[in-house]
């Protein structure tokens, strides 16, 4: 992954992903994705059964990670709006 913060950077570092990774996997194919800063990762756990029944566990906040791998789970979620949580 490369974060390009300015728009006259963008090429060099493109040309730069698709080098690594042919290298890497045999293909240059890359994805280009928008920066979010300072995210959050909100799960909601569903559960339903074959006759329709459903229900939620409410949220749970999994911002705080390493590596990509949950550190923390905090419910609920803090920072989720009330009108957004009702929906």
């Amino acid at each position: 992954m490369r974060l390009v913060e300015r728009p006259e950077d963008f090429l060099d570092a493109l040309d730069a992903c698709k080098r690594e990774a042919l290298k890497g996997f045999g293909d240059d194919t890359v994805l280009l994705e928008r920066f979010v800063q300072r995210p959050r990762h909100v799960e909601f756990q569903i559960f339903g059964d074959h006759h329709g029944n459903a229900v939620h566990l409410a949220e749970r906040d999994c911002s705080v990670q390493r590596r990509h791998q949950k550190v923390l789970e905090e419910a609920p979620a803090p920072g989720l709006p009330h009108d957004v949580r009702q929906r």
